[in-house]
């Protein structure tokens, strides 16, 4: 595994220089957290797994007299799934006489910087979710009805119950615009049924997620949620969207596509397919002497387990684009 040399006093020579006044430690703001922007992160303590399976609805009644027996029906099965945590961890090594003899102890205190790089681990493994949501990940991609594993986006998802196809992907390279955004929100997920063919509430809040290395998609998509009035026609048109939807628009750093876009129920939501489950949260041990063995080397580690997912089916994002 790929490793760095423990720091020694030559690393910071510029510590033992008495002209100099100050240290600036991490002088760059952070930016904000993605992955729980757009994942559900739960907690998961106690197990190194988690496996679920879904059942839901029965099929609707049929026509009967008084004396005629009446239908049997069953809950129809939904699609398993597995999400396994991960285990990282990264130390932090300094010589002992660096510290002590350190003017500028700024230098050695790497906690804030190593917390910041498992949240854009956290980020960076979590988005992937949506990165390589095109391409079949054997391992965690549901296996549907006719027994075929897809991709998470497709055109032709197959229904639990085997009767139909629905989609949540549209290969067309298209920028964020009211028409486009009344399709997915009316004919996507307005049009959604159940495991039975029983119609779903998906409700009125999405989130419609831009790469933020595509600017052309981040301005309109903040036009259609701010804007009272279409931006998009010249005799400004009220902006029906808005007033029947909630929306937030999310540009997301981690996005590496720069021809999709994507729009998704809350993740908060019960639904919302994409989840990462924690085990152990960031944690940091305190900087002290190894031991005995090599009493002048300090160490700090850090350890994270987490891993990602997805739950109960491919309904609630939508991805527009190729």
């Amino acid at each position: 595994m790929p490793t760095s040399p423990p720091s020694i006093k030559e690393t910071y020579p510029q510590v033992f220089n008495e002209n100099i006044t100050s240290w600036m430690d991490s002088p760059y703001a952070k930016a904000p957290s993605e992955f729980d922007m757009c994942l559900l992160v739960e907690d998961m303590p106690d197990r190194w797994f988690e496996q679920s399976f879904g059942i839901q609805g029965v099929p609707k009644p049929t026509l009967r007299r008084d004396l005629q027996p009446f239908q049997q029906v069953t809950k129809q099965k939904g699609m398993g799934n597995v999400i396994r945590l991960l285990q990282y961890g990264s130390q932090l090594t300094v010589e002992e006489s660096a510290i002590r003899y350190g003017r500028h102890k700024e230098a050695f205190q790497g906690g804030i910087d190593m917390i910041e790089s498992a949240k854009t681990l956290m980020d960076l493994v979590g988005i992937n979710l949506y990165n390589n949501g095109t391409t079949l990940d054997a391992a965690t991609d549901f296996i549907e009805n006719d027994g075929t594993q897809r991709a998470f986006f497709s055109t032709g998802h197959v229904r639990e119950d085997g009767a139909t196809t629905y989609a949540n992907y549209s290969a067309t390279v298209v920028a964020p615009n009211i028409d486009t955004l009344y399709s997915i929100l009316q004919q996507g997920f307005g049009m959604l049924r159940d495991n039975v063919g029983n119609f779903i509430n998906m409700g009125h809040e999405y989130y419609i997620y831009t790469p933020m290395n595509v600017p052309t998609y981040g301005r309109p998509a903040d036009q259609i949620v701010q804007s009272q009035t279409d931006p998009f026609t010249a005799n400004r048109a009220v902006n029906t969207i808005t007033a029947n939807y909630r929306l937030t628009h999310r540009p997301i750093r981690n996005l590496t596509t720069s021809t999709a876009w994507y729009v998704a129920i809350p993740p908060q939501s019960a639904n919302f397919p994409f989840v990462m489950k924690v085990g152990k949260r960031p944690s940091l041990t305190p900087m002290e002497a190894v031991g005995p063995l090599l009493p002048t080397a300090m160490v700090t580690s850090l350890m994270l387990d987490f891993g990602v997912g997805k739950r109960r089916s491919p309904r609630g994002i939508y991805r527009q684009g190729a």
